[in-house]
Formats: structure tokens, C-alpha cells, sequence
């Protein structure tokens, strides 16, 4: 008999599944039993080419399935059972003093970042955002300078009004270190197998696979104990929204008609059960929100239900290494109570949030926001540029993909991307 819980946000992966009697859960895709014979799931590959990450706790492997946040699973002879011990609930009140809001967010925010500075150094991943300054400005506000630094990766050196350029700004008006770290170091094909050795088929592709080396390596010679970043539940853009394809188009959880004109080379009846896979999953997904009313309140539920546990918080664990500890204060369980009781008003645009720390970190705000990200290499181009091997390898070896994707798959899509 085992007890899985998983926290709020299902901040660390499991994996889950068996059969013929077995039962297993494993800490890392590349534990999954029997991974190289398992056969795929249709659903995971196609959300997988379509939206570059999988939502639902599917994987590309049938029969394995990543723990539901906020849930208690348990598994005996009879099975695996689930019990639901926290949902997030927007409550979005009408009236509210804004003022206590703010104050009382503002304490949250401290208090969710004191608890997470015991290993120190701390490295801040400084994006040019408010969220990430924000972060900063409280650090600053109780580590001592030569325990902190913020870190920025860039595509080269820094070019003004870039991400990197901002965030420099902004660390030095808080008088907190920088550095800018490249986040590519030109080894194209040995970033393209760190990819695959990292993600297994279920993270991201790492636009910037250098940083990451730079953090591991850091946290090696016992020059950080902590990475914070900033990732949130303050609320997202005010767009119009008036359908579900518009929510969920917008979460990036867009249909396997994507796929479509792949016809050219991918067999019909491929790309037939992918769709008919992915609609099921996406139908699932949607009927997890059914019991939010607007579509603005959907898109923020499901940001947080499905985007966060998906894309967010796996890319760190993915590429970070266990000693290593994750910092992510506005994610903090009290911190998403809170957000529950906040009017929509109050959480579109960030709105409540920035101007919570506007007036108590101004120094954050006072630099203008990046023109341009400048963070990552041309890799539509350093894709095309090798366009000739990853042709010929993509012929050379076989995989399982085939049956779904034939070979020619692979020039199909560089001739789109050209």
C-alpha cells in the first residue's frame, strides 16, 4: 500500500501506472517501466507536436499518466484511488476594500519569500518583468548583498533595451550584483540531445540549455543554495474572449487541427486518432473549469490548473539538479488562497499586484519596459541551417514515432519553417 500527495501545484513530477497486476510510481519520465516497448498514447504525441508540452497528466506513453495536483492518491491491490483535498476556487467578489487587499497582499508576499531564503547563496532569475523585479526588491529587503545575485540569460551580450539590459538596470537601482549569462553556447546538436535526455518527452524544448549548466554548476561549488523565480497567479491579459476555442487558444492549449495540414506526409488515418485523442483530452480539460462561470475567470483557473503544473513548474525540476532548491514565493499556497477572494477587476492585467508593489518598490517600475526580449538564439534559423542532417538522421534511425510521423515529417516541417 503507498500514499502519493501531491502539493497544490503539483511542484514535483510522478508518474504513475501498471498493469497485470503492478503498480509503480516513478520521480522522472525516463523511469517509466518497460519505456522503450510501451506503446505511445496518441493524445500526449499530439498535444505534444502541437502545443510543445502535455496537458492533463498524459505522457507520450499509454498507460502512464503524471499525479493530479492537490490530490491524494493511493494505491493498493484493487488499484489506484484519488481523492481531491483542495480545488481552486475563484470566489470574485464585487466589493472589496482595495487598500486591505493590497496591504494584506503585500505581507503574503514577504512572508512566502522569508520562508524560502534558509539556503543561501540565492540566485534571482531577473527576467525584465515586474514580477521577477518585485521578487528582487523584497530579497533585497532581507538578504545581505553579498548573499544574492541576479541572474539573466541573454542571446550574446546584452543589446540595449533588451530583457537582459532591463533587468540589469533594475538590479542595479537595487543595488543587488548581476550577471548576464549566454543562453546558448553554439553546440547545437549537443544541446538538441541534452533536450531529449532532459525532457524524456515530457518538458519543453530549453531555449536556453547554457543557463541552466551555468546554475547547476553554480550550485556545484556551493555558489547557490536557492534559484527564485517569479512565476505567479496575479491574473492575465484583459483580451476578448468570447468562446472556448478563444480561452483556450490563448493558454496555449490549442487543438490538433494544427496538425492538419501535415496530411501531405503523415498518414490519414495518424493523424485522424491524434485528433480524435486530443478532442477527448481537451474535453476533459474544459470540463474541469465547468464550475467557473466567465470566460476570463476559465482562462485564469485553467492557467493555474494546467499551464502552471504542465509547463511552468517541470521545466525547473527538469533542468535543475535535487540539491539544488526552487524558490517560487508567488506561488505560495497562502498567496493562492488569498487570489481566490480578489474581484476580477483586481486581478486583470496584474492589476492589484503592480500597483501593490509600485508603491512600495518604485525603483522596479522606474526603469521602461524591454523593446525586445533578446534572450534566445535564432533557432528557426540554426534549425534550417542544419536542415540537411537533421533530414538525413531523422531517415537513418528508426522510432517509434514512425508509424505516426514518417521520416519525411521531419522535412515537411523545415520546409514550413523556411
Amino acid at each position: 500500500r503507498a500514499l502519493v500527495v501531491m502539493d497544490h501545484l503539483a511542484s514535483h513530477l510522478v508518474f504513475a501506472g501498471g498493469e497485470d497486476g503492478e503498480l509503480w510510481f516513478v520521480t522522472s519520465p525516463g523511469l517509466v517501466p518497460a519505456m522503450d516497448t510501451r506503446p505511445l498514447d496518441p493524445a500526449g504525441v499530439a498535444d505534444y507536436m502541437t502545443n510543445g508540452i502535455i496537458h492533463a497528466g498524459r505522457t507520450v506513453f499509454a498507460g502512464a499518466r503524471m499525479l493530479e495536483h492537490a490530490c491524494l492518491h493511493e494505491a493498493t491491490p484493487a488499484g489506484w484511488s484519488r481523492r481531491r483535498y483542495w480545488l481552486y476556487e475563484l470566489l470574485a467578489p464585487e466589493r472589496a476594500d482595495e487598500r486591505a487587499l493590497s496591504e494584506e497582499l503585500l505581507a503574503l508576499a514577504r512572508k512566502a519569500v522569508a520562508r524560502r531564503t534558509g539556503r543561501r547563496p540565492i540566485v534571482v532569475s531577473l527576467s525584465g518583468g515586474y514580477d521577477s523585479g518585485s521578487a528582487l526588491g523584497i530579497l533585497a529587503e532581507q538578504v545581505p548583498p553579498g548573499e544574492l545575485l541576479a541572474l539573466s540569460y541573454s542571446a550574446g551580450k546584452p543589446r540595449p533595451d533588451s530583457d537582459p539590459d532591463v533587468a540589469a538596470q533594475v538590479a542595479r537601482l537595487l543595488g543587488v550584483r548581476h550577471e548576464a549569462v549566454d543562453s546558448y553556447d553554439g553546440d547545437f546538436w549537443g544541446t538538441l540531445a541534452a533536450n531529449v535526455r532532459t525532457a524524456m518527452g515530457y518538458g519543453e524544448f530549453c531555449n536556453e540549455p547554457e543557463f541552466w549548466r551555468h546554475l547547476r554548476a553554480m550550485a556545484g561549488a556551493g555558489a547557490c543554495g536557492t534559484v527564485f523565480f517569479a512565476d505567479e497567479c496575479w491574473g492575465l491579459m484583459d483580451v476578448r474572449l468570447i468562446c472556448r476555442h478563444d480561452v483556450m487558444t490563448f493558454l496555449g492549449m490549442c487543438p490538433v487541427v494544427e496538425l492538419r495540414p501535415m496530411g501531405a506526409c503523415v498518414p490519414a488515418a495518424s493523424l485522424r486518432a491524434m485528433e480524435e485523442a486530443q478532442r477527448r483530452v481537451q474535453d476533459e480539460i474544459w470540463a474541469r473549469a465547468a464550475h467557473v462561470a466567465h470566460w476570463h475567470e476559465k482562462k485564469d483557473w485553467l492557467h493555474l490548473d494546467q499551464r502552471q503544473p504542465h509547463r511552468t513548474l517541470p521545466w525547473h525540476e527538469l533542468n535543475l539538479v535535487p540539491r539544488l532548491a526552487v524558490g517560487n514565493p508567488f506561488l505560495d499556497d497562502d498567496i493562492i488562497d488569498f487570489m481566490k477572494r480578489v474581484p476580477r477587476r483586481l486581478r486583470l492585467e496584474k492589476t492589484l499586484f503592480i500597483r501593490t508593489m509600485e508603491r512600495h518598490y518604485p525603483k522596479v517600475f522606474q526603469v521602461p519596459r524591454a523593446k525586445f526580449h533578446g534572450t534566445h538564439p535564432d533557432w528557426r534559423g540554426l534549425f534550417l541551417a542544419h536542415r540537411a542532417e537533421l533530414e538525413a538522421r531523422a531517415r537513418a534511425q528508426a522510432s517509434r514515432l514512425d508509424a505516426l510521423f514518417p521520416p519525411a515529417a521531419v522535412g515537411w516541417l523545415l520546409e514550413r519553417m523556411r
